[in-house]
């Protein structure tokens, strides 16, 4: 099985715990919390992913380092994949589980691309066109791409809307290409 395949095994089970228990807000957090300890404290998460450290030690600095104040379900599925020696999974994990939990929680996350910076006042517009049009809460990480010279691409999954300037450019162009030219 692949590492993905595990990954979306063990995210959707941990999920379904915390919606039992009316939690999936707090576990998204604690997970968010735990990748963030793990970004931050690379040398102990290195020494948690080493194939060759025994699992014991590998439980302890689980435990005294990372899972301390975190929800009984996180704290015991991180201490489950290190006893199945399915580290590996975590990056993977923690992707799945948030993609899970807004699908799920009726969260769409749309990535922004402009050419200068998004004014706030317009980043709101364009969030609220496309709650209404999806229905969905929307979630908008907006980047910059001088390349893309003005208008803006969309990224919602793998799906791209490019309203960008430099994409107009490229089919007016072609259309050009295609017309026939009398001397």
């Amino acid at each position: 099985m692949s590492e993905s395949a595990v990954a979306m095994r063990y995210a959707k089970a941990l999920y379904e715990l915390a919606r039992e228990g009316g939690k999936t807000g707090g576990v998204l957090e604690d997970l968010a919390g735990l990748k963030a300890a793990f970004d931050s404290d690379l040398e102990r998460f290195a020494g948690l992913m080493h194939p060759r450290m025994d699992t014991k030690r590998k439980d302890a600095i689980l435990t005294e380092h990372f899972l301390v104040g975190r929800d009984p379900s996180v704290s015991n599925l991180m201490r489950l994949l290190i006893k199945h020696r399915r580290e590996s999974v975590l990056k993977d994990f923690f992707r799945v589980y948030l993609e899970i939990h807004e699908q799920n929680e009726g969260i769409l996350r749309v990535e922004v691309e402009t050419a200068t910076r998004m004014e706030p006042s317009v980043a709101q517009s364009v969030r609220q066109q496309i709650a209404d049009v999806t229905g969905k809460k929307v979630v908008l990480e907006a980047r910059t791409v001088p390349g893309i010279l003005g208008g803006m691409r969309l990224r919602v999954g793998s799906h791209l809307l490019d309203g960008s300037t430099q994409r107009r450019l490229e089919r007016i162009e072609r259309g050009l290409r295609k017309v026939p030219v009398e001397s």
